[in-house]
């Protein structure tokens, strides 16, 4: 089962993650799973509004979510520049995340809260593909 949205970059994030939120209950994801998942989308789209415009022209972005079994995958797409966060050493060295220097944080949050992270850049568009594994002891 899946559902998709697609919405300008300005939009409100409050309404998409609502619009998730109401998706997430409907897949039978759990509360845990649920704010994980919020978690992602908000640094996704942090990403997105402040290193993602490369032209005057509007920014489009959209989100799928899909249950296969006992994985969730969450699919972004968007017309910004290309940006493959999977490339970026986003680890926590021995000082911890309050001394890692500005950048990142939110590329670790993604990796950190999922099983696996696929991008690709296709046809213009940058297409991020989250796997969340629902089984996993969190």
């Amino acid at each position: 089962m899946s559902s998709r949205i697609e919405l300008d970059v300005q939009q409100s994030l409050d309404g998409v993650l609502a619009w998730m939120t109401g998706r997430l209950h409907l897949l039978g994801v759990g509360p845990s799973h649920a704010h994980d998942c919020k978690v992602i989308v908000d640094e996704y789209v942090a990403n997105l509004s402040t290193h993602g415009r490369v032209s005057k022209k509007s920014q489009i972005w959209s989100l799928e979510v899909v249950r296969d079994n006992d994985d969730l995958l969450l699919r972004f797409r968007d017309n910004g520049g290309a940006f493959d966060p999977t490339c970026h050493d986003v680890s926590v060295d021995e000082k911890g995340i309050a001394d890692r220097p500005v950048g990142g944080l939110g590329l670790l949050l993604i990796k950190e809260l999922s099983d696996t992270q696929v991008y690709r850049y296709r046809d213009g568009q940058n297409c991020l593909d989250v796997k969340i594994h629902l089984t996993r002891e969190k």
